[in-house]
């Protein structure tokens, strides 16, 4: 007889599980997924999580998919909602209902909506609509923002990002006598509904006014903690930075020194290659150091904080490490991210157009406006995240250093991010290396002082492999050549300036003094390890030593050398135990000799004048 066996189909799987594999698919896979049969059209249609979380990544919104977008945006999707939101704003891709005289209205609830199913808490949106407007009297970015004007004076109810966005976009418009009062009052609305970034500008504002008396520091100091114990990065990195300049509130030392290791200890990873091309063969390192190279003389250029280019680089590989793009996009990618990030931290910032001609020309307006979109809505408006700088800011406040220390360790940084190697390490201790190099190069007295082991967690040793691959591959090998033959060193020119203390013109040390610093702190830690530290420890090693001695005399002189023992320790005073072992004329005379320290000797009164630290 042969034995039967059941089939297991796709279709005879519970809804349950069902659903968890469908959560996998785009959003093409899915639409193909519901003509399947007349259950998964079903279980797809009337599954609302499955449309918030579909993928639009490489979608924008048109006259063919119109309806489809404004589906999954019913459904929660912020990719969908941030797209529509942008293709209404710049009048991208969708068409022009002439019978609709109010897309701002549009735009606003879009956006709206977007805010409030961000799950970073973090507002983005004024990144849109932030100044400069063009003065015709018909920039939708102007409309909105007056709409969410008109809405607030009527007291209709506002998500709080938007309150935070509207008081934003305020700071950039034209100075009027009102406008500090109308900022500060829309923060309060939006600290009011449990916003912490808005409850943080608060703080800010009170900190820059009040006086910087013990009461006032401690209260400050006080309500910063609660606003941090919210999430909000801004005040964490604040609350750190107070605490490392030795503002520690009501809190002990001890207690301090650890959060902000833990913060250290914490660090996230970089994203690392091959993780960071998504599985695309074609990029490599190179490719990607090139497009760096040029984002920073795009920076220099623009004369951009060294905060913009990192944050820049953060949402380059993070786009990258999801969205499946073609080579002939990465610069787009490049140059959209900087504009992203140059609203987000600068007051001179790229408009669209700019971007586009900073390209030569090899894009468009309209494809950097949806590229805008696209990687805002794929990153869902998480913008901001922690960088190597943020933590080498945090380090130059524990351990002040010199200027020209702190712009070498800030080149390094910016070295470090051409490299896709260094997301093998965390970002704290890319941050810590920098600093330790910095320190080697300019000749600090300590390499790495007790005060930073006790604040960021990490010892010398702990820095040695990160600190030895920053000194290979940022100044040993040679940069990347383009197809000129032209060696790229956007970063070295940056900080060739005076004002950078000419840091790239530096030279660094050898590898051999690193080799040297390394192994001189390996030689210690084995020496801590082995010398005893604790009674019983140093108990267990007398022991072992009055095992080991060959003869009584032997004994003798150890027991003798146990009471001087005792007998410093009440005096404060440290003995070096004996390591090796005397032969027997050398035993009877050491013996004598520690006989005679005791006073039991003819020449211990002598002793005891000529060296009164030994006998009281």
């Amino acid at each position: 007889m042969t034995a039967h066996h059941s089939v297991l189909e796709i279709e005879d799987l519970p809804d349950e599980m069902l659903l968890h594999i469908l959560k996998f698919l785009h959003l093409q896979d899915l639409l193909n997924a519901v003509q399947v049969n007349a259950r998964f059209k079903e279980l797809i249609e009337g599954t609302k999580k499955l449309w918030s979380d579909v993928s639009l990544v490489g979608r924008w919104p048109s006259t063919e998919n119109m309806a489809l977008f404004e589906r999954v945006a019913i459904a929660g999707n912020v990719e969908a909602m941030i797209k529509l939101a942008q293709a209404y704003l710049y009048k991208e891709g969708v068409s022009e209902d002439k019978s609709c005289q109010n897309y701002e209205m549009l735009i606003g609830r879009y956006f709206s909506e977007a805010e409030a199913c961000n799950t970073t808490s973090v507002p983005f949106t004024w990144l849109f609509i932030r100044p400069p407007w063009s003065t015709n009297g018909m920039c939708r970015k102007a409309k909105t923002f007056f709409r969410w004007k008109k809405q607030n004076r009527h007291k209709e109810a506002l998500n709080p990002s938007v309150l935070f966005s509207m008081a934003k976009i305020q700071s950039y418009l034209e100075d009027g006598d009102d406008k500090d009062d109308t900022i500060r009052q829309w923060y309060q609305q939006a600290a009011d509904q449990g916003l912490a970034l808005a409850k943080y500008q608060l703080w800010e504002d009170r900190w820059s006014s009040q006086s910087k008396d013990a009461a006032h520091l401690l209260e400050s100091i006080r309500q910063l903690r609660d606003i941090a114990s919210l999430g909000c990065l801004e005040s964490q990195l604040r609350l750190y930075s107070e605490y490392a300049k030795g503002n520690f509130g009501d809190l002990s030392r001890e207690i301090v020194t650890a959060n902000i290791r833990k913060f250290f200890q914490s660090s996230k990873y970089g994203i690392n290659y091959p993780t960071l091309f998504n599985g695309h063969h074609s990029f490599t390192n190179s490719m990607r150091y090139i497009l760096l190279d040029w984002l920073v003389e795009v920076a220099t250029l623009k004369e951009f904080s060294s905060q913009t280019i990192h944050l820049a680089v953060s949402c380059v590989d993070r786009y990258l490490s999801i969205c499946n793009i073609t080579r002939c996009q990465l610069q787009l990618v490049g140059i959209t991210c900087m504009l992203i990030c140059a609203r987000l931290e600068e007051d001179n910032i790229i408009t669209i157009r700019e971007a586009a001609w900073l390209t030569d020309g090899t894009y468009k307006y309209d494809e950097v406006v949806r590229m805008m979109g696209d990687a805002v809505a794929t990153l869902r408006g998480n913008l901001k995240q922690l960088t190597v700088l943020d933590y080498l800011k945090l380090l130059f406040q524990v351990q002040p250093v010199s200027k020209e220390c702190e712009f070498v360790a800030r080149y390094i940084a910016e070295l470090s991010l051409l490299h896709s190697y260094f997301g093998t390490f965390q970002l704290s201790n890319i941050a810590a290396s920098c600093l330790l190099l910095a320190r080697v190069m300019t000749n600090q007295s300590s390499p790495w002082p007790n005060v930073m082991t006790e604040f960021s967690g990490f010892s010398l040793m702990d820095l040695s492999s990160c600190s030895l691959a920053l000194h290979k591959r940022c100044f040993e090998k040679p940069p990347v050549v383009d197809h000129r033959d032209v060696e790229l060193t956007a970063v070295k020119q940056r900080y060739a300036e005076s004002h950078c203390f000419s840091a790239s013109s530096l030279p660094p040390k050898d590898l051999e003094v690193l080799h040297t610093i390394f192994s001189c702190e390996e030689r210690s830690r084995r020496n801590r390890r082995t010398e005893p530290t604790t009674p019983s420890q140093r108990r267990k090693k007398e022991e072992l030593f009055l095992l080991m001695s060959p003869s009584r005399k032997s004994r003798r002189t150890s027991r003798v050398s146990i009471h001087e023992d005792i007998e410093c320790k009440s005096r404060d005073k440290e003995v070096v135990t004996p390591t090796q072992e005397f032969s027997d004329q050398e035993d009877e005379a050491t013996a004598h000799e520690l006989v005679n320290v005791e006073g039991q000797g003819p020449s211990s009164s002598g002793r005891s004048q000529n060296n009164p630290s030994i006998i009281s």
